[in-house]
């Protein structure tokens, strides 16, 4: 929510958090979700190829789950 409101850097920070709580509760639902939203907010604060970098570090925990549900055919 932060992000949306235009308070990218707080919303980045906010869900870097989250994401390690998540992760480290073995969680799995809603990563991707999550993962994706920290990316805007990190292209909205200017941190383009950090976003990227979290986009492709996402793709590759993907391919390694085997999970294809949500891929473009």
């Amino acid at each position: 929510m932060l992000i949306k409101r235009g308070e990218a850097d707080r919303g980045v920070q906010a869900l870097r958090a989250a994401l390690v709580e998540h992760s480290n509760a073995k969680g799995k639902l809603h990563a991707a979700i999550l993962t994706a939203i920290l990316a805007e907010g990190l292209g909205g604060s200017g941190q383009v190829a950090v976003a990227l970098a979290v986009i492709d570090e996402a793709l590759v925990r993907a391919a390694g789950s085997g999970f294809r549900s949500c891929t473009a055919s």
